[in-house]
């Protein structure tokens, strides 16, 4: 699918780059002709020829066209991104056991989040010279996914979410770690069950923390959950530093 947009996108794009240059050419047109022949004219006819340019708008529609035409090439040059974010995000390019960035995982799966996050929402990343794993990248990136997901659902309004990574001994600890209202003890062990859920009814079917379990062993490690310090829910995913995993 990605590639059957991306090939009339490109045409999108490098036809509306074209039109740019075609237009400016006729504006270039009308300018001449508006200064340089239109004062050779008799003063009936230059009167007409402003009266026309008048009820055209042509200055409106100059000044406007000047606007429109960047504004679409920046818009298909966003679809564009998005596509790459897309595919970055479900690893279609990749083999199903291939080195996978931690930090580029993030960041694709950020911006495909993009339009469901808060303006509010404070969400701060260190994961800095953390080694690749070796996996299904789009596994990782929907672990990631409803990680964050979890934290939008739990804190609506005003979510600071820190992500972090660091290692520890053979594993790399993935810490996410939110301001909401946590998880109560005794339903820690069950977050990870499928169908289970403590919204109300028909706000989600309880498989989102299913989804992060069963990535997290597909890479050969596993997931936990705590309460964090100050309060909030504290998810980490422990993953082998050379993956391990099974794809």
């Amino acid at each position: 699918m990605a590639h059957e947009i991306n090939n009339p996108l490109g045409f999108i794009l490098s036809n509306l780059n074209t039109l740019q240059k075609y237009v400016g050419r006729y504006v270039d047109m009308l300018e001449f002709f508006q200064h340089r022949i239109g004062a050779c004219l008799s003063a009936d006819l230059q009167e007409a020829v402003r009266q026309k340019w008048r009820e055209l708008r042509i200055d409106f529609v100059t000044d406007d066209i000047a606007a429109l035409l960047p504004e679409c090439i920046v818009g298909a040059e966003r679809v564009k991104a998005i596509i790459a974010d897309l595919r970055g995000f479900a690893h279609i390019d990749a083999q199903e056991n291939a080195p996978v960035a931690i930090d580029q995982a993030l960041e694709r799966t950020l911006a495909v989040m993009a339009a469901e996050i808060p303006a509010d929402a404070r969400i701060a990343r260190q994961l800095a010279s953390l080694p690749e794993l070796l996996g299904n990248g789009a596994l990782l990136c929907q672990a990631f996914m409803n990680l964050i997901r979890n934290a939008l659902q739990a804190r609506p309004q005003g979510l600071e979410l820190e992500i972090s990574g660091e290692h520890q001994g053979t594993e790399i600890a993935l810490r996410f770690r939110d301001n909401g209202p946590g998880i109560a003890k005794e339903l820690r062990s069950k977050v990870f069950e499928p169908f289970f859920t403590t919204r109300e009814v028909g706000q989600g079917v309880g498989l989102g923390l299913t989804v992060v379990h069963d990535a997290a062993a597909a890479f050969g490690g596993r997931v936990e959950v705590r309460e964090a310090p100050g309060g909030g829910a504290e998810f980490v995913l422990f993953l082998p530093q050379r993956g391990g995993g099974h794809g």
